[in-house]
């Protein structure tokens, strides 16, 4: 069975990506991944310091609360799908690159020009 105890180990990064952090507390997850070695890195939208001790470090996409009237599901959350889209295009276009040059080192340079040129990279 896989879980998180047998997945874990000092090499691991963790990275938790939450809107609130709100909806359910990370120090299970958190204690287990410590207790392995791991380090836990949680990236939330909304400013929320309940989450401290729950990971190692934190990053916030705004130190601005929103109203806190309004349900989780009635929030703006165009920062925290913006940075998420760049993100997983930055990543995609990095595993791209590397494809590329992995290609143009086994066929040669003519191949991974053709391949940056393919994947929309100029070398």
């Amino acid at each position: 069975m896989v879980t998180l105890n047998n997945m874990v180990d000092d090499s691991t990064l963790l990275l938790i990506i939450t809107e609130t952090g709100r909806f359910q507390s990370f120090q299970d997850v958190y204690e287990g991944a410590k207790c392995n070695g791991g380090t836990v890195v949680i990236l939330v939208e909304e400013y929320n310091t309940a989450l401290f001790n729950q990971c190692d470090k934190i990053f916030w996409l705004s130190r601005i609360l929103q109203p806190a009237h309004l349900k989780p599901y009635e929030k703006s959350r165009t920062l925290f799908f913006i940075f998420l889209r760049k993100s997983f295009n930055a990543c995609c276009r990095k595993m791209r690159f590397l494809a590329s040059a992995e290609w143009g080192r086994i066929f040669g340079p003519r191949y991974s020009t053709l391949l940056a040129r393919l994947f929309g990279y100029r070398l």
